[in-house]
């Protein structure tokens, strides 16, 4: 029997058994108790926890956990499970986080260097919060392009205006059920965080001349990279119900501070087309939260608070 089919069986032995001796596996395999013993060394070199016991009742077992027979993972399936994993390992809020962490660098280190470096590049890409919603249909489109540095055309529902867009990515990330890419527009000149919901076509674009060099810039660093005259400052002011319930608010929670009454205030430096996305955060805090800046902000509440009371206004007389 060969060495390598000797170890796999020799593997799925020990997995079934309470506690073994070198004796009785040399017996199962009819092999000498030396070559059992250099055996058990290989599958310890490999991380099998294999621990010896001396005495008369003396032997070996397993530390307290099973071990899977090999499984074949093709460098495709190392490569998805790999990133699948992220979001768990990123956040220790598992009873098996180390237990993960730990199969996290098993895996790791068998994938090739060229896959290594693929998964780095995707980590600094693809941004990937649960629970997940369904991708839209120009996902894969856009990320290859990030991915690779180049520039995408989309057709783009801009209110009820349709807009054409030359588009390099920087990357994706999603945020409350709904799919975002920060990129710079070669038509607009600026860096603009894009819903892909409104993305209604995409196609890559091999005629646009230079790209930009993104290859230190990621998906969590982009915003560093915006000139300043293209930020706005967000300022909101919380009551003490309002700090509560911010708390516990997905995006929010990040910028909060706290202060000694109870109140909170948050100061978030913003691209102007993200304006809109974090008025809705703030709509749902109603007057438990007042808006400092910038007044484009201000005036978007206002215009919501009398298009409701106009609806309630016209309510009243029918």
């Amino acid at each position: 029997m060969a060495k390598i089919e000797r170890l796999e069986k020799l593997l799925l032995s020990i997995n079934s058994k309470k506690k073994f001796t070198l004796k009785e596996l040399a017996d199962e395999f009819n092999v000498s108790t030396r070559t059992i013993q250099r055996d058990l060394l290989t599958l310890i070199d490999r991380g099998l926890p294999i621990v010896s016991e001396y005495g008369p009742n003396g032997g070996y077992f397993l530390e307290n956990r099973r071990i899977l027979p090999p499984i074949g993972f093709t460098e495709l399936e190392a490569f998805h499970f790999l990133y699948a994993s992220q979001p768990f390992l990123e956040k220790p809020i598992l009873p098996f986080q180390k237990e993960a962490e730990s199969g996290y660098k098993k895996l790791l280190q068998f994938l090739p260097e060229e896959a290594k470096h693929q998964l780095n590049e995707l980590e600094k890409r693809l941004w990937i919060e649960l629970p997940l919603s369904t991708p839209p249909y120009f996902f894969k489109t856009i990320l290859d392009a990030a991915l690779a540095q180049k520039i995408v055309t989309v057709q783009y529902q801009l209110d009820k205006e349709t807009v054409y867009y030359n588009i390099q990515p920087i990357g994706i990330y999603n945020e409350n059920g709904k799919w975002h890419c920060p990129a710079f527009s070669y038509s607009t000149n600026a860096f603009h965080v894009l819903d892909l919901f409104f993305v209604k076509k995409a196609a890559l674009n091999d005629e646009t001349g230079d790209v930009k060099d993104f290859s230190n810039v990621t998906i969590k660093n982009w915003f560093h990279t915006a000139p300043s005259n293209e930020k706005v400052l967000l300022k909101v002011h919380f009551t003490p119900k309002g700090a509560e319930a911010c708390q516990h608010h997905k995006r929010l929670h990040h910028f909060l501070q706290i202060h000694q009454d109870g109140s909170g205030t948050i100061e978030i430096e913003l691209l102007s087309g993200e304006l809109k996305r974090f008025a809705d955060y703030i709509w749902t805090f109603g007057k438990e939260a007042y808006i400092v800046s910038p007044m484009e902000l201000v005036n978007e509440m206002k215009e919501r608070i009398q298009t409701i009371s106009d609806l309630y206004s016209t309510a009243v007389h029918l």
